[in-house]
């Protein structure tokens, strides 16, 4: 069973309190991408903090007590000329906000045994800087908690995963390597409800649903929304 939204996840009052088992996200990163003709990625900074603080706000309170919020973001983004550090934000932000730190992970994207190679499709040049709103090629996946952890710093880990450029007119599509190591993360079982706040194209849901389990998405794009509910159908 799937329910999906054509709306913004800083309103996700059709969900109730405390009613689901997992949380993936991954934010906009504030750098002017284009999701579709009505929506482009840029607000001013302090609008972003907002508006990332109502999301999560929203996520703490539709997870129920000991559920997992998974968030995957860049390290680093540069956005409308400021350098800000967005992974150290989110996490701020989710700590603030009564989640507590369960496992951190670092995934280098476009790296060649260990080495974070310039990535000129983020907009950084062979001197690794860039003159372009763009965001840093090593991400960092937050595992948060609702309730209380024992955070462990040496059980985090390093992967080597690379996005697909674009798909299905998605600018930064999740690709199936990465939601099936996601679940794999938050110890996905049959029967457990997904909520994707961001969902694009949907393919997190598509494996959620292969896998017996319930997922809501929300996604403002009206052209990746109805992308989205087309994969979802094939499956449910």
């Amino acid at each position: 069973m799937f329910k999906i939204y054509n709306q913004s996840s800083e309103d996700m009052s059709d969900v109730p309190d405390n009613s689901v088992d997992i949380v993936i996200s991954s934010p906009p990163y504030n750098i002017d991408t284009p999701y579709d003709e009505e929506n482009r990625d840029s607000r001013a900074f302090e609008e972003f903090k907002k508006f990332l603080n109502q999301v999560i706000s929203e996520v703490f309170r539709v997870l129920k007590p000991e559920g997992l919020f998974f968030n995957e973001s860049a390290d680093t983004v540069y956005s409308n000329g400021k350098l800000i550090a967005l992974s150290d934000l989110i996490q701020k932000l989710c700590l603030d906000a009564g989640f507590s730190l369960e496992e951190r992970y670092i995934n280098f994207l476009q790296s060649e045994k260990g080495i974070v190679l310039t990535d000129k499709e983020h907009s950084w040049t062979n001197d690794y800087y860039s003159e372009e709103d763009s965001h840093s090629n090593c991400h960092q996946w937050l595992l948060m908690k609702k309730g209380p952890s024992d955070f462990d710093p040496n059980k985090g880990k390093i992967f080597y995963v690379n996005y697909p450029s674009s798909e299905e007119g998605h600018p930064c599509p999740f690709s199936y390597e990465h939601v099936k190591i996601f679940l794999e993360i938050t110890k996905f079982q049959p029967g457990m409800t997904v909520l994707e706040p961001f969902m694009g194209i949907a393919r997190l849901g598509e494996e959620v649903l292969k896998r017996k389990g319930e997922y809501i998405g929300f996604e403002l794009a009206k052209k990746h929304f109805a992308t989205a509910k087309a994969r979802l159908e094939k499956v449910s």
